[in-house]
């Protein structure tokens, strides 16, 4: 299906009107809006390790004035940096505090059945781990603004200079205890007072939790377009006009250098809004200097607002301009990398941080056999501690079976190294057996004309001195007809091979 664009221009790859999504329950939450423009969770998993922190570049305008802003957010060195868990549970926390009417108060208070329920997860112990670590790691954030954030209460840009602000100023979780009532206590967050302004002030934009809960299902990318475009079409705007490039840091996900590749990326995302009626159809076109662009046209699902909030129309004029977002990253000690290899292959989901007394434990099988045997070690004794003692749970019971693993790694090293040296002889014989094939070739090609231009006379007296020698060869004449060339260079006065 071929589509116009704003401009009356045509494009082929374009995502056609969506008509599907009408069965999915709408749950409408207010969500503050500088977190719907700036990126701050990760949407991946894949990295979380290593991952310190994010950071977004822009400029934006407000009351006239132009302004360089910063916005960044890193992690706390205990926890690592949330990811699609903890982006996900702050989310259901909103829905929570949106169910005592405003104004929204804290603490946010939850049992864990409950958060799994709003979740879509099965409530267990492991599961409550996971969502422990994710609420921390979110509670650990540090938060810094240069013109970056607003607070609505105060009527001005939030400036942070060397300070940092947070998403949630306490956490308290429940004890397993029973309290005197016989009740069993419930959790608690407090949202930072910043933030709860900016939520009790409309400093908002209205998001169907339902909705975002089945795109994120599908498509953490999906998901945080929705947000995205919530924002963006949160006013009487059509459509929305924005490069891949810029597009790519809000999500914020990796630019991809080719057309074909980016819309691999973000493609399924895009049709999974278009199944649900967030977009109306997505065209691809092309922008300044040919860079690749999308015209987003709005869907039944965005609301549009008479009086937008002012983040959606100064957003607008932003996106027009250009952004740079960076992921920074840390580099891991060896022995770093060693615990969390151990802890993928042994348990499901994001390994936990290792302990000092791990780190120096597999400092040791570092030292002891160097970086590349130590990760073969781990690997089979992760193998053997799985048949041998599969209740085991950390790193440090590994230990017990490293000695046989050692023992394994150096047999699959001899015969690694046996595997190569057939190897790299075969190798060599053949290259030998081509080498001296070309050379036939060449010598055949040279000599054959020069047998050809003999008289019959001459060529059978080659042939008989040569059958003399060895009579079986009257039965071999490709051979014979090889030899008798031999014998003519050699009379020739040429050396050959043979």
């Amino acid at each position: 299906m071929v589509g116009n664009d704003p401009d009356g221009r045509t494009d082929a790859d374009e995502v056609s009107p969506g008509v599907e999504g009408d069965d999915i329950p709408s749950r409408m939450i207010k969500v503050e809006a500088n977190l719907l423009r700036l990126p701050l969770f990760a949407l991946h998993t894949r990295g979380l390790g290593t991952l310190d922190g994010i950071e977004c570049r822009g400029k934006t305008n407000r009351d006239g004035v132009a302004r360089e802003y910063t916005f960044s957010s890193t992690r706390n060195t205990a926890t690592l940096y949330p990811g699609p868990l903890a982006r996900a549970v702050h989310m259901a926390f909103l829905e929570i505090v949106s169910d005592g009417g405003l104004p929204l108060e804290n603490p946010v208070t939850w049992t864990w059945r409950d958060l799994c329920r709003r979740l879509g997860i099965t409530y267990s112990g492991r599961t409550v781990g996971q969502l422990k670590a994710a609420i921390h790691a979110t509670q650990g954030l540090m938060i810094r603004s240069q013109y970056a954030l607003y607070s609505k209460s105060e009527g001005k840009l939030i400036h942070t200079l060397d300070r940092s602000v947070a998403l949630y100023e306490d956490v308290s979780f429940a004890c397993d205890s029973r309290s005197a009532s016989g009740a069993v206590e419930t959790n608690r967050v407090w949202l930072s007072r910043w933030y709860l302004d900016n939520l009790n002030s409309f400093y908002t934009a209205p998001l169907d939790y339902g909705l975002w809960r089945h795109l994120d299902g599908l498509s953490t990318i999906a998901s945080r377009l929705y947000e995205f475009l919530l924002l963006s079409f949160y006013g009487d705007a059509p459509f929305l006009r924005i490069n891949y490039k810029n597009l790519a840091q809000f999500l914020p996900v990796r630019i991809e250098r080719y057309v074909s590749n980016a819309k691999k990326q973000i493609g399924p995302a895009l049709e999974h809004l278009r199944e649900t009626g967030v977009v109306e159809k997505v065209v691809w076109s092309e922008g300044k200097d040919k860079a690749p662009q999308l015209h987003f046209f709005r869907g039944r699902r965005l609301t549009s607002a008479r009086t937008p909030v002012r983040a959606a129309v100064e957003f607008r004029e932003e996106l027009s301009g250009v952004i740079e977002v960076a992921e920074f990253k840390n580099q891991r000690p060896p022995e770093w990398g060693l615990v969390e290899e151990f802890y993928r292959a042994w348990t499901d989901g994001e390994p936990p941080r290792p302990s000092a007394k791990e780190l120096q434990q597999a400092r040791e099988l570092v030292q002891l056999h160097g970086v590349t045997k130590a990760k073969t070690v781990v690997q089979l004794a992760t193998k053997r501690m799985r048949v041998e003692w599969p209740q085991a749970k950390t790193f440090s019971a590994l230990l017990k079976f490293v000695g046989e693993a050692s023992k394994d790694a150096d047999r699959e090293q001899r015969k690694a190294e046996g595997q190569r040296r057939e190897q790299t002889r075969k190798a060599k014989a053949k290259a030998e057996q081509e080498h001296r094939d070309a050379e036939w070739l060449r010598f055949e090609a040279t000599w054959t004309p020069v047998w050809d231009s003999l008289p019959e006379t001459g060529r059978d007296a080659i042939r008989r001195a040569i059958l003399k020698q060895s009579p079986y060869l009257a039965k071999s004449p490709r051979i014979l007809k090889n030899l008798c060339l031999e014998e003519l260079a050699k009379r020739s006065g040429v050396e050959t091979d043979s």
